[in-house]
């Protein structure tokens, strides 16, 4: 009774072991991109195989994301994760569709955290265009298209005064969509005649459908001391709308803090 016992121990052990190397490693290998404080990648090099995917982690205190630097024939980042708080994780959309070679990436909030993913040859990508849209030949939507429209987005500053914006900490502005869409804003400013831009204020929000919003962009540490002791700061906000299928629109508008209210 004992050796029969060992002896179908035996072949369950063999018959894991066959299943482990008949499975693909790319099945369960999984590479992650990782944000830490203060607004930096913790990993800013990753290597991964063709048709392998890829996580972002943010255990940062900022929102960040990972936009690739290289675009597509269809003007869209050929990666790109949506931006995320502290804590929270997201994959890399498109980054399984990487062929062999390195793809520089860095966050859209944040333009110098930069960061480079290097695909090997080993694996397959996955294709990137013509993949059946969801839903297609299950009965669901047959025939459904895939979305390949941009989201239309609007932009405007509200805030004029630069004591009040300064006082309250952020910067007011108002958004509007065509349809459901997840914005960033970052706004920014040249404090010094000839110096760099600097961002003054960020901030995001999740549109359900189309309409327009009223946003509370909070300044920055950067913002609030461009906005100390001055009489006027030219100020432009972009609006980044990233919508369910992945498509991005992007509008600015620019206007001038001090002046007398009600004019820009």
């Amino acid at each position: 009774m004992n050796g029969r016992v060992q002896r179908g121990r035996w072949r369950v052990a063999a018959s894991v072991c066959l299943l482990a190397v008949s499975i693909p490693a790319a099945a369960w290998a999984e590479e992650r991109i990782d944000a830490s404080p203060s607004n930096r990648y913790s990993t800013p090099s990753i290597e991964i195989d063709q048709g392998e995917k890829v996580m972002f982690r943010n255990g940062d205190v900022a929102t960040h994301d990972v936009t690739a630097e290289q675009k597509g024939p269809d003007g869209k980042p050929l990666f790109a994760s949506p931006l995320i708080e502290r804590g929270e994780e997201a994959e890399v959309k498109l980054a399984d569709t990487l062929a062999t070679g390195q793809y520089g990436f860095f966050c859209s909030v944040h333009p110098q955290m930069k960061g480079t993913i290097k695909v090997n040859g080993n694996g397959t990508p996955k294709p990137r265009d013509g993949a059946a849209a969801p839903g297609a030949g299950d009965g669901s939507t047959p025939g459904a298209a895939a979305d390949d429209t941009d989201p239309v987005v609007g932009v405007r500053i509200l805030s004029s005064a630069m004591r009040a914006t300064r006082s309250a900490g952020v910067l007011k502005v108002s958004v509007s969509v065509d349809e459901a869409a997840a914005v960033t804003l970052r706004a920014v400013a040249r404090p010094k005649a000839g110096g760099p831009l600097v961002t003054i204020a960020t901030g995001r929000l999740a549109m359900d459908g189309a309409g327009k919003r009223k946003v509370e962009a909070l300044l920055t540490k950067a913002g609030r001391r461009a906005l100390r002791g001055r009489k006027r700061l030219a100020v432009v906000v972009t609006a980044k709308a990233v919508d369910e299928a992945g498509n991005v629109g992007e509008e600015a508008h620019g206007r001038t803090l001090g002046v007398k209210r009600g004019k820009r």
